[in-house]
């Protein structure tokens, strides 16, 4: 499996509060999308297709920017002990 799949189901399994997702993501040093992103993916739940519709991208395109954004956030969790 992929990495990012991997860092997704961390995330999920240990930081199950949206209001600490929330924290977590304004901590991060992100554009507005990217941080969008991430709140579409990890509290609200919704698939990339559905996010890629909804922004205007591509499905690749959020694929790659959710997984570099992924990386950040679990840096930004692991340094604020949620991970």
């Amino acid at each position: 499996m992929s990495e990012h799949i991997d860092k997704k189901r961390i995330v999920r399994r240990y930081i199950t509060d949206n209001e600490d997702i929330q924290h977590i993501i304004d901590r991060c040093a992100l554009k507005t999308v990217d941080k969008k992103i991430l709140v579409m993916v990890l509290s609200e739940k919704h698939d990339e297709g559905y996010i890629a519709d909804t922004l205007g991208y591509s499905y690749s395109q959020i694929k790659r920017r959710f997984a570099a954004a992924l990386d950040i956030f679990t840096s930004v969790a692991k340094r604020l002990h949620y991970i």
